[in-house]
Order: C-alpha cells, then structure tokens, then sequence
C-alpha cells in the first residue's frame, strides 16, 4: 500500500507572514502615492503674444498642468472664462490670470485700424508690443516746412505689414488704439500726410 504524505499550506493568520507581507506592501503603496505628484489643476498658457480684445479659446492658448497650491489666480477649462476677452497684452507662454481678463467684457474700448506707413516699422516692434503713432505733415505749397506730431502715444501691435508681400515703397501695419484716438487717426488717413510707427518709451 502506498503511504501518501499530506501538504499543509502556511495560513495567514502566521503573524510573521501578515508582518511580512505589510512591510512589502506599505513602501509599494507610499512609492505609488509619491509617483502621483502633487494634485494639479489645467490652466491656459498662451500660445504667442495676444493684444487686448483677444478671445479666451482653445486656438488661443495651450493648456498645462499646474500644481493647485500653485494655480490660484489662474484660469483654465474649468472655469468657464471660455469667450471672455483679454483687457491687456500677454506675452507667448504666459499663464491666463484672472487679472488679465478684461473687467467689463462688453466695452472694449479701443479700436482696431490698418494704417498705411511712410517708413518701415522698427524691427523691435512686433506683435503685443507698445507703441507711438506720428503723423508727418508734408510741405505745403504756401512755405509751411514739412513736420512732425504724435497723435496716439499708447497703442498696441497688431501686426506689421511684411515687404516682401507688398512694393518695395509701401509699408502698413494693423494697431489697436482707443476710441479717443481714432478721430486724429482717420483725419490723416483723409490727407495727404503721412504716418510712421516709432517704438514707445519704457515705462
């Protein structure tokens, strides 16, 4: 007859097994909680430089992750800002703030003009920047000498005109300027005076 050997298994209720399998499991569990990171929030970040007026939507801005201690302030998806504008210039790769939405978002308050220029713009112009606007008043035939007047001293770049698209002899820019501003704007345009963008002092 052939004798047969009985197999008994270890139970759980060993307490050096349960200590064993606890310190195997705490340190895989804490790592796993490390691993995570902190808890973050999705906030836009602007995919170039936006002038005042700009929408808040997708195309616009990009959106990152952002640890929450870090994020207050800032908006993102989930605050429904959505269709809200800017009230002043971001620049390309920074974080949408609360701060920089526009107060009231039905009065804007400026206006949006494309202007011929006698002389190209500065190269250190571009979009976003602050500029001046002057108006050059040509000679007239009854002996008043050609001059120059600044007509909008607070402006924004909208975009600048590139020559290589236009005649060698034609420049233009896109400039936001406020509603006070417009009238000495459009006088010009109905002259024969000409107008030239010059970079604006650092405040």
């Amino acid at each position: 007859m052939v004798k047969t050997e009985r197999i008994t298994f270890t139970r759980w209720k060993d307490p050096r097994l349960a200590l064993g399998v606890l310190l195997i499991a705490v340190p895989a569990i804490a790592g796993s909680f490390l691993m995570q990171g902190p808890e973050t929030k999705a906030v836009y970040r602007a995919n170039s430089a936006m002038v005042p007026g700009t929408t808040v939507e997708g195309a616009n801005f990009a959106i990152v992750d952002v640890p929450v201690d870090l994020a207050e302030g800032f908006i993102g998806p989930s605050d429904g800002m959505d269709d809200r504008r800017i009230g002043q210039v971001i620049e390309q790769g920074q974080l949408l703030s609360t701060q920089i939405l526009e107060a009231d978002p039905v009065e804007a308050g400026y206006t949006h003009l494309v202007v011929p220029l006698v002389a190209p713009a500065p190269a250190s112009l571009s979009q976003g920047s602050s500029a001046e606007l002057w108006r050059i008043k040509s000679e007239q035939t009854g002996g008043d000498e050609a001059s120059a007047e600044r007509i909008a001293s607070d402006l924004v770049i909208v975009s600048i005109s590139s020559t290589d698209s236009m005649r060698i002899d034609q420049y233009g820019a896109e400039i936001q300027v406020t509603n006070s501003d417009v009238p000495d704007v459009l006088a010009v345009l109905g002259s024969s005076d000409g107008l030239v963008l010059a970079k604006g002092s650092e405040q």
